[in-house]
């Protein structure tokens, strides 16, 4: 099972070519086809700060955009999306009564 997909809303770990990224919020918008310029980027992601994945400036090794490896991403995970132990938690009073939830 893939940890990452497109459309997946993520945090930027870091980036060598453009370090400002780092701690920034994104999300992936497609499958790095051409391995980006040092043939391990996985994703094409949209930093929010951006807008978009074409960076306002070439990266220090030229990039244009931005095109990171799996490594450097963080899964964001919606709010309202609870974790299967917080969901059991909320469920066992209900369990332990016989009571449908």
């Amino acid at each position: 099972m893939a940890r990452f997909f497109v459309g997946q809303r993520v945090r930027i770990l870091w980036s060598g070519g453009w370090p400002e990224l780092s701690g920034e919020e994104g999300r992936i918008v497609a499958v790095a086809q051409d391995g980006g310029l040092t043939g391990g980027s996985e994703w094409i992601t949209a930093p929010d700060c951006w807008g978009t994945a074409w960076a306002p400036h070439p990266s220090h090794d030229g990039g244009t955009r931005f095109a990171p490896n799996s490594s450097q991403l963080e899964p964001i995970t919606p709010p309202h999306v609870a974790g299967s132990w917080e969901v059991i938690e909320q469920l066992l009073p209900n369990i332990r009564e016989g009571v449908a939830a």
